[in-house]
């Protein structure tokens, strides 16, 4: 099973592990995540690039699977530009030191 989905987005849960990894000095930040992939390779991009799709996509038969990467297909449209999947995703960047 994978990790809850945006567990390192809670800053109280990132703090844990970073302090339990010996990190100290610890920062938080927020910014905005651009990502850019061509509209082609959407399912490879979602397969090597997420955990959950990837396990739900390798779960399916071969026919559900097909229908299922056709809808992940048509709702990626919307974020294309050119041929090219554009998605600004918010994420909290933390930094420490460790000695």
């Amino acid at each position: 099973s994978a990790p809850p989905p945006f567990r390192l987005a809670d800053r109280a849960e990132s703090e844990r592990i970073m302090h339990d990894a010996g990190f100290t000095n610890l920062g938080f930040g927020e910014m905005q995540a651009e990502l850019q992939w061509p509209f082609e390779d959407i399912i490879d991009f979602l397969e090597q690039g997420t955990v959950r799709v990837t396990m739900v996509l390798r779960a399916q038969r071969r026919d559900a699977r097909t229908r299922i990467e056709k809808i992940i297909r048509e709702s990626f449209k919307e974020f294309t530009q050119g041929g090219v999947v554009h998605m600004t995703l918010p994420a909290l960047v933390v930094h420490g030191s460790k000695v």
